[in-house]
């Protein structure tokens, strides 16, 4: 759903998304990377370091497919320094995952999550 037929309005008078699907695994990526899906966020509780296994597999598809993939704060995920004593965490820095289909899209999912916080 998209545009303003994509937000519910709550009796307190907050937009909420219409159409949100809860999935773990990497089905997510394959729904992003086939069109199927705009976006999605992981956000884990504070201290918490997502395994390489969680997101390498969905960053390669949905790269060829013509998506994006970084963290939170847009940075490019660099799986060049896992493996170095990490053993296979992610850094350190990458408090979360955003995924969409691309370009400007994910670029305000970014600009949108970094008013917030």
């Amino acid at each position: 759903i998209h545009g303003p037929d994509a937000l519910n309005v709550d009796d307190d008078g907050i937009k909420d998304i219409k159409n949100s699907i809860r999935m773990d695994g990497q089905g997510k990526y394959g729904l992003l990377a086939r069109g199927d899906a705009e976006y999605f966020l992981r956000l884990p509780k504070d201290g918490y370091i997502d395994w390489i296994w969680d997101v390498a597999a969905g960053y390669l598809c949905l790269k060829e497919a013509g998506g994006k993939m970084s963290d939170v704060n847009g940075n490019a995920i660099d799986f060049s320094d896992i493996g170095k004593g990490r053993k296979a965490k992610l850094p350190d820095h990458v408090k979360g995952i955003f995924g969409s289909n691309g370009g400007m899209f994910h670029d305000a999912l970014v600009n949108a999550y970094a008013e917030v916080n």
